[in-house]
């Protein structure tokens, strides 16, 4: 009996340490995953679209979730990988000196899957909103409503259609400008994942860990509240151009992009 129970206080001492060892983000990131997996599984029972995406969410929350735990705990206790470790970057403007603890690859591996897993349930909500929601049910109406008595304007058709007809007359100008536009969109992606890698390369560790929290921080509350208020977004509610009439090469690829994806919390 003594053993079984100094097993069990080894165990809570080993928990209540891998709890310790996580970073924010880890947090962060793991709660929503273990929050969730409810609804995956309940999604799993009934689904009909997507059933390969959730699957893998599933795998992903089993798999992952421990290893996190895990490496985290192995880096912070294990006397191995207490020594620092220097990595040197050279820039034109400055010199950057980043602390690693060994091994480097798990080390990399624990700072990048937050901005990773990030992306890949961007993927997952839209599949979860599919199968939790019909079409009707979404409130881009309810929406459109509020923003017609907030500012009093008619938004039935969107500012799109609008500007395309104020512009009919100048088709040039429209495809000039709504490259311009949709490049703005793309450029959208870019700065998720740039300004992620710009830090983690850039910045001194602490502030890494600060902006890695807030990213990814307001990432998942914002995929989190469309899976209890779903909305298509602009590109779904209202009809939308061909991509040649407003652009030139960005247009195609926003529309694209825009077709394969579900609640952008961005729009």
């Amino acid at each position: 009996v003594s053993n079984n129970f100094k097993n069990m206080l080894d165990l809570k001492e080993i928990i209540r340490k891998s709890y310790m060892a996580l970073k924010p983000v880890d947090r962060l990131v793991i709660g929503y995953l273990l929050s969730t997996l409810p609804v995956v599984i309940a999604v799993l029972t009934f689904m009909k679209k997507d059933i390969g995406v959730v699957i893998m969410g599933l795998f992903l929350r089993l798999l992952f979730v421990p290893f996190v735990c895990w490496a985290r705990y192995y880096l912070a206790y294990n006397p191995a990988t207490q020594v620092d470790h220097k990595w040197t970057v050279s820039f034109y403007i400055r010199q950057l000196k980043l602390c690693f603890q060994v091994p480097i690859i798990m080390t990399v591996l624990l700072d990048l899957y937050p901005i990773i897993i990030c992306i890949y349930i961007y993927r997952e909500d839209g599949a979860l909103i599919a199968n939790l929601w019909d079409r009707a049910q979404f409130l881009d109406d309810t929406l459109q409503a509020f923003e017609a008595s907030l500012f009093g304007i008619d938004v039935t058709k969107g500012l799109g259609f609008a500007w395309r007809e104020a512009t009919a007359e100048y088709p040039t100008f429209n495809k000039i400008f709504g490259e311009y536009l949709h490049l703005c969109y793309f450029l959208f992606y870019i700065v998720l994942v740039g300004t992620y890698l710009f830090c983690w390369v850039l910045c001194p560790r602490e502030h890494f860990d600060r902006f890695a929290l807030a990213e990814c921080s307001i990432y998942l509350f914002c995929l989190g509240f469309y899976l209890i208020a779903p909305v298509a977004g602009p590109y779904w509610q209202y009809e939308h151009p061909n991509p040649k009439d407003v652009g030139y090469l960005f247009s195609y690829i926003t529309h694209h992009l825009s077709s394969t994806s579900v609640a952008s919390f961005h729009t």
